[in-house]
């Protein structure tokens, strides 16, 4: 690293050593002060031997060590795979991907750049802020396919054109500009929207919450992938229009899907959970669900500790990626050189008197399986379904 970058890195280590302990409500809840300076320490002692994607990544990795999952460097990524992964039980598969690359598409990864995913897995994780195993399930494969991440942390040395191993198969991955993926995955999901056979949770990705009424059933099902208004539709006004026609027809279950959701404002939903427990009390055997998972996160955690307590639902699916005590309500700052920006906690939630449970468990618990996914099964629903 050349002189001048070496003293601005310096001046950055130093803002981040300052400030965060200051700004986080109680950084050193679980790794001390101690410890933090020695890694500051020791990244200071080791710049001149680092590339800049080193540097991004050790300060990453510091953070990550505080434990909290809302606390975390938001890491810049120009270039990435052109790929959508996901972890399933069976291991990590690529589910998505441009046209140029669809022999790819539902085949698992089992190398890159000649390094095993599992090792591959090991190092990815100390840069994953997270509280617990379900949620760097969820985040890994969004780290995955960074080349910057991939380089810093020494998986790669090559941004444009990354080796993958792929069940068995050698492969010369060209990298894309992020912009440009999002543009074509977006269109990807578009045509994927209009395909009946995708299981409901999968359907309508580009909304923050839809809502089906399954007739035969007597049930509706509600997805509610993020706790945030959209321009076309407010959260009062969604559920204002969904009461009103549950009220109107015969509904005796109802279903709320969390299980997408990583959060926003929990508050949004708060009224519909009340409205929700009167429907409950007031009927005879109804019966409201909920589905959590891994991406079920922050605001929507609370949601989901809500709909149990509050109303009574039964939740299955997986563990939540959220800790039920934990650090939230974010807000930002930016290292003055780099310019990267770290997000910290400002409140402590205490949902549980047990702060070391540390995920909300379902009461009956489905794995996610490659064999289902590509099937368009969901046992979740499926199971609700069926009893």
């Amino acid at each position: 690293m050349d002189k001048y970058w070496h003293k601005k890195w310096y001046q950055d280590i130093e803002q981040l050593k300052s400030e965060l302990p200051k700004r986080h409500k109680n950084l050193y809840f679980l790794n001390s002060e101690k410890n933090f300076f020695d890694y500051i320490e020791l990244l200071e002692k080791s710049l001149e031997n680092l590339n800049h994607f080193n540097v991004i990544c050790e300060i990453g990795k510091i953070i990550a060590s505080f434990g909290d999952g809302h606390t975390t460097l938001m890491i810049p990524g120009k270039w990435v795979l052109p790929f959508e992964f996901y972890w399933f039980e069976e291991g990590i598969y690529i589910i998505g991907t441009i046209k140029k690359y669809q022999y790819c598409i539902n085949r698992k990864v089992t190398k890159i750049n000649g390094i095993f995913i599992e090792d591959i897995i090991n190092s990815m994780k100390s840069i994953i802020s997270h509280e617990n195993e379900q949620f760097v399930k969820s985040q890994l494969p969004k780290y995955l396919k960074v080349a910057e991440v991939l380089y810093g942390l020494g998986i790669i040395d090559s941004f444009k054109l990354i080796e993958m191993e792929i069940e068995g198969e050698i492969f010369s991955i060209e990298t894309i500009e992020n912009l440009e993926l999002e543009q074509l995955l977006e269109m990807k999901e578009s045509k994927n929207n209009n395909n009946c056979l995708l299981p409901m949770y999968r359907r309508n990705r580009g909304l923050n919450y839809w809502w089906d009424y399954l007739e035969k059933r007597q049930m509706v099902y509600i997805n509610y992938n993020c706790c945030k208004d959209m321009s076309s539709l407010r959260v009062n006004e969604f559920v204002k229009e969904l009461s009103a026609f549950i009220d109107s027809n015969r509904v005796f279950s109802i279903v709320v899907d969390l299980r997408n959701n990583l959060g926003g404002d929990s508050t949004l939903l708060d009224p519909f959970i009340k409205w929700l427990n009167y429907w409950k009390m007031i009927g005879n055997n109804r019966k409201v669900y909920t589905i959590i998972g891994r991406d079920t996160f922050s605001s929507a955690l609370l949601n989901a500790y809500s709909l149990k307590n509050d109303v009574g639902a039964l939740m299955l699916g997986e563990g939540t990626g959220g800790k039920p005590n934990c650090y939230g309500e974010v807000r930002y700052f930016e290292l003055n050189n780099s310019k990267l920006k770290i997000r910290y906690s400002t409140k402590y939630y205490k949902l549980l008197e047990d702060d070391n449970q540390l995920s909300l468990y379902p009461d009956i618990s489905f794995e996610v399986a490659f064999k289902d996914y590509i099937n368009y099964k969901d046992n979740v629903l499926d199971f609700i379904v069926s009893n």
